[in-house]
């Protein structure tokens, strides 16, 4: 079983592993943003595209868990779910997708950082912690996997 992590380190994690993904960010052109191949057939946008729904997920997820209550939602099918937002998004303009990476992550981030003690259930750090940190993490590390086996030697 997964560690359950405190809210302190839930929260240091998350900024760390965004402030992370933000600088790889920042070291890409809008050429290699649009390039595929950065984590199987997508490209830079389309992980940010999958970054921002999951986290617009983990909001719903979040507000009402903070509640004490379930959404009943089954995610079990998720590589469903992340093929059919890719398609669903697929012609979505880089900058859009930009801006609501960005505004997703604020919203979740913002919503984890005004939870009271007594709302950071088992639930809520689950969610947490594998909807931000660990999943940034796991895409910076795809992302400079695509980098290290793409730049020029």
């Amino acid at each position: 079983m997964a560690t359950l992590h405190d809210p302190a380190t839930i929260l240091a994690e998350m900024d760390k592993t965004y402030s992370e993904l933000q600088a790889l960010l920042n070291s890409l052109s809008p050429t290699q943003r649009m390039a595929p191949g950065a984590t199987g057939d997508w490209r830079v946008k389309d992980v940010l595209n999958h970054l921002a729904r999951w986290n617009d997920v983990a909001y719903e997820e979040l507000v009402v868990l903070a509640r004490g209550e379930r959404t009943g939602r089954d995610f079990s099918n998720y590589l469903a779910i992340n093929d059919r937002w890719a398609q669903e998004d697929v012609a979505r303009p880089l900058e859009e997708v930009e801006a609501h990476f960005e505004a997703s992550h604020q919203r979740v981030a913002a919503l984890l950082r005004e939870l009271t003690p007594d709302q950071w259930s088992r639930s809520v750090r689950r969610w947490a912690w594998i909807a931000l940190p660990e999943h940034y993490a796991e895409h910076i590390g795809y992302l400079r996997t695509w980098l290290d086996e793409t730049s020029p030697a």
